[in-house]
């Protein structure tokens, strides 16, 4: 059984994608298909299933990120994560996953690569708890998604020069493998998948050691930050990495983090944990 999970409150949902879906399932998939939609449970929105789902089921994401990380959460609240796979039909403007798993915004071509059940182990983590595969970042990008204007993809860039002007990044301190480090983090990325936001190349494959990558840039003038900004769009190469199974993150007073585009209300420490894998269908 197919189950493809819905937002029904979410800007890419609309009756004519459930009827696409359902002509594009019916078409490829030759198996059984239903459509369900997330709901609220206590402080998570989960998957509202007809039944628990088997190895034999595939639970399929279709929407952004965060779609993506309720069905993740609803895998791992039963202890499915390594059993039913997980598929993503990519929507909206930007998804952590669709080139780090070489996934199509089109219905039929996503159809197809669901079909063709080719999986691989993708793992993900805990922020505070809270279930998510790791793209996250701290610091301009994540100040960046108070102050946007425009909600183009081009808009976005125009955000971006127009925002490096104002940010000023205060101090944090990160703490990873023992060891303390105080410092201006202008940007910030906890990196799981090859891609941030399906734009910046970030690793040449999906991580699945166990442990999270920190790229980060520090404090530096408006210049070098235009010129090095517009740099690792294209080539990371100059950023500081490190990598750990965890983090303690003690944020500055402007130093927000965010999650698959949704800032989180800001405390005084955040704890970033690698927390397993799932099975996860690619192309």
């Amino acid at each position: 059984m197919y189950y493809f999970v819905l937002n029904p409150h979410s800007g890419s949902y609309s009756r004519q994608l459930e009827e696409t879906l359902k002509q594009a399932a019916e078409k490829i998939l030759g198996q059984p298909f239903q459509i369900c939609y997330t709901h609220k449970v206590d402080d998570l929105y989960l998957p509202e299933l007809p039944a628990v789902p088997t190895a034999d089921d595939t639970l399929v994401a279709v929407g952004g990120d965060g779609t993506l990380n309720n069905c993740l959460n609803y895998l791992y609240l039963h202890k499915l994560t390594e059993k039913v796979k997980l598929a993503i039909i990519p929507r909206g403007t930007g998804n952590n996953m669709l080139k780090a798993l070489g996934l199509s915004k089109s219905i039929s071509t996503a159809m197809q690569i669901i079909k063709n059940n080719r999986t691989e182990l993708l793992q993900f983590g805990t922020i505070n708890g809270q279930r998510t595969f790791f793209n996250c970042s701290i610091g301009f990008s994540a100040y960046l998604l108070t102050q946007r204007r425009f909600k183009s993809r081009n808009g976005y860039v125009l955000d971006i020069l127009i925002n490096l002007l104002k940010y000023k990044a205060d101090q944090s301190t990160v703490i990873a493998n023992g060891e303390k480090k105080a410092k201006h983090y202008f940007h910030g990325f906890f990196i799981n998948t090859t891609h941030y936001a399906s734009v910046i190349p970030f690793l040449k494959k999906n991580a699945v050691d166990g442990k999270i990558r920190f790229f980060h840039l520090g404090k530096m003038s408006l210049l070098k930050n235009l010129a090095r900004f517009a740099g690792f769009m294209i080539n990371v190469k100059g950023l500081k990495v490190a990598a750990a199974e965890s983090y303690e993150f003690m944020p500055g007073k402007n130093a927000l983090l965010e999650i698959d585009g949704d800032v989180v209300a800001p405390v005084e420490k955040y704890l970033i944990e690698y927390a397993g894998k799932v099975k996860v269908i690619r192309k």
